[in-house]
C-alpha cells in the first residue's frame, strides 16, 4: 500500500518538490534597533526563516522569498508588533540556483540573503538510519536497528538494502519500469489486502507518514524510518483520520466498494485512478443485474472519490507556517491549474469507462469538480488560514469547482458564487477550531430546548459575498425523537444564535447542510413545545414532522408559545411571510383574487400561485396540461391560477383531494400549509453530495 502517491503531484507540485541534494551554504541576517530582524538559511532541501517584526508594524506583515531570477518561491503573512516568527518551506524544483532573497515588508523593510545550491552534498558518504519493520498486529519482523546507507539514498533504497541483508522477500510494483513511483506489494510474504480491504504497507519517517512514493523521499542522516503493516489505510499509524483522502459521507458494506476507496487513497495519476474504478466495476459485473442496481449509489460515491483523488493536495505539499496558534497555508496557482487539468483527465477516463458499464453512467451527471485541501495536523493551532490567489479563484470558477477543506473527519466545501473578486489581493479563508471550554461557553447561549449535535466552528471569508459553504461535520451529540437537526449561526460572540432555514441531512453520523454566510456555525437539535402537535391523533400524524422541522428552523411559528394552531386557517398575509422565510424571495405579483382583506384565509388556488412564483417554476405547455390528473372540478380552477396549479401539482407539492377534486376555492389549515412547505423545502434542498 506504499503506492504511487500521485505521480502528477510529484511532477506538478512546483512549490513543494524536494530539491535533490541541496545543502546549507550559510545564511545572512538583517537587524534593526528595536530587535526586529530576519535571517534565512538552507538546510538540505528546505529553507528556514527566523526573525522578529518591528514594534510599530501592523497586525500582519507580508514576507516574500525570491530566487536569483526574481521568481517568487514563497509568500506568507506573519504577525507584526515585534512578534517572533519561525517558518520553513521546501524549495521547488524550478527554483534558480544562486543567491536568493527574503524580504520582510516591515517598517522599515528587512532583507536577508541565502544561497540555493543544487549539487550533491559534500563530505560524508554514509548516513546512519534507525529503522524497523512491523507486521500485522504488531508482529516484529525486524527489530529496531541502526543501518548504514549511502548518502542521498531514498526510503526505497533503504528498504531494498534491509531486505537484501536480512533475506526478506520483497515484492513491489514499478508501473513505468523506470525506478520511480513504486509501491510495495509485500514484505517477507505479508501482502497488501491480506488482512482486509484497508490493509497494506506504509512507511513513517520521524513519526510522520509522508504522502509520497517511498522512492521519492530522500533521507537525511539520523532519520528514524519505520515500515508498518496497517489494517485501516494508515489512519491509526498516522493519527490523521482521513485527511490524506477525500472523505465522503456515504459508507458501504460492499467489499468491492470499500476496497476501491482504499485503493484510491494511494492511487497515482489519472490512469491508475481510473483503473481502480475499472477493477471495481469488473468485479461488480459478475453479479446479476438486479443486484448490480443496488450498487448504483455506492458506485457514484466511488466516482466522486476518484475525481477528488486527482486534485487532493497532500499535507506535506502545501506551504505552511504555524505562528501564535494560527496555521497559515498557501496554494500555488500553477499547482491548481495542473490538478484541475488532471481531474478533467480522470473524468474523461471515467466517461469512456462507463460506456461499457452503462448501468452506472447516470452517476456521471452528479460528479462535482473539487479541489481538496487537507489541513496539516503537525502543529498545535486553533485557527487555520488559507491564502487563495485571485487567479486560483478564477480557475475554480471556470472549472465550476468547489474547494474542499478537510481536517480529520471534518469537511467544509467552499462553493464559488461569483468570479468578481478583488484581483489585487488574495482571498483569505479562516477557520477557527474552538477548545472544549469555548464550546461549553457557546452552547450555553443556544435557545432553550436545543441540544448541540456537532461542535461549533467559525468560518470567515475575506470577501463573504462570493461563496457559500457546504458543511459536512461529524455528529458529536445524539438527536432525540421529536426534534429536528437545525443549523444555527451567529456573526460574533455578542450576537444571539439564529436558526437558519436550510435543510440539514444526516448520513452515516455526519450532518450535511448549506450555509449562505459564515460566522460561528453549529448544528443542534431543536424541540417545539406545541401541545396541540404532541396530541395529534394518529390520522393527523403526517403533520408532526413538517411542523417540527419548520418550527425548529424558524420558518413557521405558533399562534402562541405552546400552541401551533393545527386546525386554524392560514391568512394570505401569513402565507406570503412563510414563503419569504422559506425561499428568501419576495412575491412579485399577487393573485388576481387578492383584492379583499389580506387577513382572509388563503385558498388552495391562491397558494399555488404564490408557491409557483416563490419557487420560480416555469409555465407548463399545453401538452403538460393534457397529462394532468383530470380533476372533476378542473373547470372551477381560475384562469389566472391554472398554470400555477398544474405546475405545483406536477411537483407533488399541492395535489388534489382523494375524491378526485382539486378544490381550488377551499381554504387551508396551518397544518396543511406546513405539509406543503415541507415538501417544497425537501424537494428543493440541494443534494450535498453533488
Amino acid at each position: 500500500m506504499i503506492r504511487k502517491s500521485k505521480r502528477m503531484l510529484l511532477r506538478l507540485l512546483v512549490l513543494c518538490l524536494f530539491m535533490s541534494g541541496a545543502v546549507s551554504l550559510g545564511s545572512s541576517q538583517a537587524a534593526a534597533d528595536d530587535g526586529a530582524f530576519i535571517e534565512a538559511s538552507q538546510i538540505s532541501n528546505r529553507v528556514e526563516i527566523k526573525g522578529k517584526t518591528h514594534a510599530d508594524d501592523p497586525e500582519l506583515v507580508p514576507l516574500i522569498v525570491t530566487d536569483s531570477a526574481g521568481q517568487i518561491l514563497y509568500v506568507q503573512e506573519v504577525a507584526g508588533g515585534n512578534e517572533p516568527l519561525s517558518l520553513a518551506f521546501t524549495i521547488p524544483t524550478w527554483a534558480k540556483e544562486g543567491k536568493a532573497l527574503v524580504t520582510l515588508y516591515s517598517l522599515p523593510v528587512l532583507k536577508a540573503e541565502f544561497t540555493i545550491y543544487g549539487g550533491k552534498k559534500p563530505g560524508k558518504q554514509k548516513m546512519t538510519i534507525i529503522t524497523s519493520i512491523t507486521g500485522y498486529d504488531g508482529e516484529e519482523i525486524l527489530a529496531k536497528t541502526v543501518f548504514q546507507i549511502k548518502d542521498n539514498a531514498s526510503v526505497f533504497d533503504l528498504l531494498k538494502s534491509i531486505c537484501s541483508e536480512n533475506d526478506f522477500d520483497l515484492a513491489y510494483v514499478d508501473p513505468d519500469e523506470d525506478g520511480h513511483d513504486v509501491y510495495i506489494k509485500s514484505i517477507n510474504g505479508l501482502a497488501e489486502f491480506d488482512k482486509g480491504a484497508g490493509s497494506g504497507w506504509i512507511y513513517r519517517v520521524n513519526g510522520v507518514v509522508p504522502q509520497m512514493p517511498l522512492d521519492r523521499y530522500l533521507l537525511d542522516d539520523g532519520d528514524k524510518v519505520e515500515f508498518i503493516y496497517t489494517s485501516d489505510f494508515g489512519n491509526t499509524e498516522s493519527g490523521t483520520g482521513s485527511t490524506s483522502k477525500a472523505r465522503l459521507s456515504r459508507s458501504s458494506n460492499s467489499d468491492e466498494v470499500v476496497k476501491a476507496l482504499s485503493q484510491l487513497t494511494f492511487a497515482s495519476d489519472a490512469k491508475s485512478i481510473v483503473n481502480v474504478v475499472k477493477d471495481m466495476l469488473f468485479n461488480l459485473a459478475e453479479k446479476d443485474v438486479e443486484k448490480q442496481k443496488t450498487y448504483i449509489p455506492d458506485v457514484t460515491t466511488v466516482l466522486q472519490a476518484a475525481l477528488e483523488r486527482a486534485a487532493t493536495l497532500p499535507n506535506e505539499e502545501v506551504t505552511r507556517n504555524a505562528s501564535k496558534g494560527v496555521l497559515f497555508q498557501d496554494i500555488s496557482s500553477r499547482l491548481v491549474r495542473d490538478l484541475l487539468a488532471e481531474q478533467q483527465e480522470v473524468k474523461k477516463g471515467l466517461t469512456e469507462l462507463l460506456d461499457t458499464y452503462s448501468l452506472y453512467k447516470p452517476g456521471l451527471k452528479h460528479l462535482q469538480p473539487t479541489l481538496v485541501v487537507p489541513i496539516s495536523e503537525k502543529d498545535e493551532f486553533s485557527r487555520w488560514k488559507l491564502s487563495i490567489p485571485a487567479d486560483v479563484w478564477l480557475q475554480l470558477w471556470q472549472a465550476k469547482a468547489r474547494l474542499a477543506v478537510v481536517y480529520k473527519d471534518w469537511r467544509t466545501d467552499l462553493v464559488p458564487k461569483t468570479n468578481q473578486i478583488n484581483a489585487s489581493s488574495p482571498l483569505f479563508l479562516t477557520i477557527t477550531f474552538y477548545s472544549d471550554r469555548q464550546q461549553t461557553e457557546q452552547t450555553a447561549g443556544l435557545p432553550a430546548n436545543t441540544v448541540p449535535l456537532t461542535a461549533s466552528y467559525r468560518l470567515e471569508l475575506s470577501q463573504p459575498s462570493i461563496a457559500s459553504y457546504v458543511i459536512n461535520w461529524p455528529e458529536t451529540g445524539v438527536r432525540e425523537a421529536g426534534t429536528w437537526p437545525t443549523l444555527y449561526s451567529r456573526q460574533d460572540e455578542r450576537a444571539e444564535w439564529r436558526a437558519e432555514p436550510v435543510w440539514v441531512a444526516i448520513d452515516d453520523h455526519f450532518f450535511l447542510a448549506a450555509a449562505a454566510t459564515g460566522g460561528d456555525l453549529m448544528i443542534a437539535s431543536a424541540r417545539h413545545a406545541f401541545a396541540d402537535v404532541l396530541d395529534l391523533p394518529k390520522s393527523a400524524e403526517w403533520a408532526k414532522e413538517p411542523i417540527t422541522a419548520l418550527s425548529a428552523t424558524g420558518v413557521i411559528r405558533g399562534v402562541s408559545s405552546t400552541t401551533y394552531g393545527v386546525q386554524a386557517k392560514l391568512s394570505r398575509t401569513d402565507a406570503i411571510a412563510l414563503l419569504k422565510r422559506l425561499t428568501g424571495k419576495e412575491v412579485s405579483t399577487l393573485p388576481d383574487s387578492f383584492q379583499g382583506e389580506m387577513n382572509e384565509p388563503i385558498t388552495r388556488a391562491e397558494l399555488a400561485v404564490l408557491v409557483w412564483q416563490s419557487a420560480s417554476l416555469s409555465s407548463i405547455t399545453t401538452d403538460d396540461e393534457q397529462k394532468q390528473p383530470g380533476w372533476k372540478d378542473e373547470a372551477l380552477i381560475p384562469v389566472w391560477a391554472k398554470h400555477a396549479v398544474f405546475a405545483v401539482a406536477a411537483k407533488g407539492w399541492l395535489q388534489g383531494r382523494t375524491d378526485g377534486r382539486f378544490d381550488p376555492q377551499a381554504s387551508l389549515t396551518r397544518a396543511e400549509v406546513a405539509a406543503v412547505l415541507f415538501r417544497i423545502w425537501k424537494d428543493q434542498a440541494t443534494s450535498l453530495n453533488e
